[in-house]
Order: structure tokens, then C-alpha cells, then sequence
């Protein structure tokens, strides 16, 4: 039984299809992978596809090198959707699920949103009895000995507004906590721009907060890491490998995409050489203008390689 399929975008699988008939389908450069990806950013055993019981495809990223994305956020392990994006390494793959999957999916996705419903009822619920109880028993019964101190502390007019003003604060604090918790899970996750949309709303509520202007730098650098990053990948897929270096390098280390763009800069030294005998390859064929490029670029990828520099400024002269 098919239950699913992905199709090839780019590279080597471009236009090539991948059907899903196992429990278990491995994709990598292995020989024993279900699907063979010859790529060099592509690891032996890459990825895993398994099929649940229940029909819906999991994709789990088997500590690969260059890493498993689905829809550009990097993954450890996920259940497919159909029309998502796969990327593993350099190679992309747009997924297709069968019918039966696709209802696997859907009811589940169904269920958890009933059960937000749900709770989301319960907690308005919770907090309409809580003010209707607290209103009663203000005015309606006299505080007594068995009551809070700092509720039953509090008399008159001013006594009303303090035990407002508290149950008021009260509310706000639990409701900034839990906001930052969620901006958090959504850092956790890779989704920056989830986190940044939290973190806007917050600003509202508490202008001058510390966690909330700490948490806004930090999505900020994250999103424009996130940015470089595809960029540089884009521009080494277009081969403009020093335009690709220069962004790769600005990375910040405490960035999460430093480690990836490490891994991309280490790629990019070992592939100097290939370059630079590419450009001596025109240089002898007499292309020279070619050969500059090639040199140049890979000049950009190791600027203490004198010998290189030296070949360069001769055929500038």
C-alpha cells in the first residue's frame, strides 16, 4: 500500500518520485536506504519516514550533519502534513500523503483543536464564576475572621478598589508569565516569528518589562540569522560561494543557526580546492575572466592562501 510520496525539487532528485509502500523508509546516500540521495549534504542514513499504526507519517532526523527541515524549521522528529516541504540537506522534496493519510491527519489535528475549545471554555467559565463569587461575597457577606487577612483587612470604598486593584494584578501577572512561556516554546521550536508576534503583543500590556524587551532582541537577532542563513544557502545553490561566506560569518555564535553555518563553512573550505582547479582549468584553456571568478571565490573562502593571491594579482596586472 502507497501511503504517500515525495517529489523531488532540486539537485540529483529533480523531477524524480518517491513512493512511501514500507512501515519504515530511510533516505540517505547509503546503499541500503530506501530512497538514495546522492548528494554530498546528504548524510548516509539522513532521515527515517515511518507510518503509525493509525496511518500518519512521522519523519525523524537520524543526528544527521546538515540537518532535517520541514517548512524551513529545522526538526528533530514530526509528523508529515501533505503539501509540506521536506529539505534534507541541500535537497528539497515537496510530500504528498494518500487519502488515507490525509484523513489520519486531519482527524487529529480535528481532536486537538476540540480540546483547546474545550479548555478555552473552561477557563472562561472558571473566571466568570470566580468574579460573579467574588462580587457576591463582597457585598453580600461581611468579611470574618476565617477570612484572608489581606481581603478581610479592607474596608469601605478604598477597600473595594484595593481588593480590586489586587485581583486585577493578579490576573495580569499569571496572564504575562504564561505569555512568556508560550514566546519561549516558540523559541524552542525555531518558530521566531510566532515568538516576535508574542512578545509585540506583551509590549502593550507591559511597555518597559526586561524579559520582554530581552526576549524581542533575541528573536530579532534569531529572525535575521534565520534570514542570512537561507540566503547563504540560496546564493551556494546559485554557486556565489563568497557572498554565501560573507553571510555565513556574521552569523552570531549565539545564534541557533551558528552551528549549521559552521557546518556550511567548513563545507565551503573543503571545496576551495575543487574551485580553485576549476579556475586554473579556464586559466589554461584561456578563459581568463572566468578563471578571475573562480579564483577570487576561492580567495573568499581562504584569504591566507598566498599562492592564490599571488595568481590573482599577477593576471590583474
Amino acid at each position: 500500500m502507497v501511503h504517500g510520496r515525495l517529489l523531488g525539487q532540486n539537485l540529483s532528485v529533480g523531477g524524480k518520485v518517491f513512493e512511501f509502500d514500507r512501515p519504515v523508509n530511510l533516505i540517505g546516500h547509503g546503499k541500503d536506504c530506501t530512497i538514495v540521495v546522492l548528494d554530498p549534504s546528504v548524510s548516509r542514513m539522513h532521515t527515517k519516514i515511518t507510518v503509525d499504526e493509525d496511518g500518519r507519517l512521522r519523519v525523524e532526523d537520524l543526528r544527521s550533519s546538515n540537518g532535517s527541515f520541514l517548512n524551513d524549521q529545522r526538526i528533530e522528529s514530526a509528523y508529515l502534513k501533505h503539501g509540506d516541504r521536506l529539505r534534507v540537506g541541500n535537497v528539497d522534496f515537496a510530500v504528498e500523503l494518500s487519502e488515507e493519510a490525509r484523513r489520519s491527519v486531519d482527524a487529529d489535528i480535528g481532536n486537538a483543536e476540540g480540546a483547546r475549545g474545550l479548555m478555552a471554555w473552561i477557563v472562561l467559565a472558571s473566571l466568570v464564576l470566580g468574579c460573579l463569587g467574588i462580587g457576591t461575597w463582597y457585598f453580600f457577606l461581611r468579611p470574618d475572621p476565617m477570612a484572608p487577612a489581606w481581603f478581610a483587612s479592607f474596608d469601605g470604598d478604598d477597600g473595594l478598589s484595593k481588593r480590586v486593584e489586587l485581583v486585577v494584578n493578579s490576573v495580569k501577572t499569571t496572564y504575562i508569565d504564561d505569555k512568556l512561556e508560550e514566546a519561549e516554546a516558540f523559541v524552542k521550536s525555531q518558530e521566531f516569528s510566532k515568538a516576535a508576534s508574542v512578545y509585540e503583543g506583551l509590549t502593550a500590556v507591559v511597555p518597559q518589562n526586561a524579559d520582554v524587551e530581552e526576549g524581542i532582541k533575541a528573536v530579532t537577532i534569531e529572525l535575521k540569522a534565520k534570514k542570512d542563513y537561507g540566503d547563504g544557502i540560496a546564493l551556494l545553490k546559485k554557486e556565489n560561494y563568497a557572498k554565501a561566506l560573507k553571510l555565513f560569518r556574521g552569523i552570531p555564535a549565539k545564534s541557533a543557526f551558528f552551528g549549521r553555518a559552521e557546518n556550511e563553512l567548513k563545507d565551503l573550505s573543503s571545496m576551495k580546492d575543487e574551485i580553485k582547479r576549476v579556475g586554473m582549468g579556464y586559466c589554461k584553456s584561456g578563459k581568463n575572466v572566468e578563471c578571475l571568478n573562480f579564483l577570487k571565490q576561492a580567495q573568499a573562502i581562504d584569504p591566507d592562501d598566498k599562492e592564490l593571491a599571488d595568481q590573482i594579482e599577477k593576471m590583474q596586472k
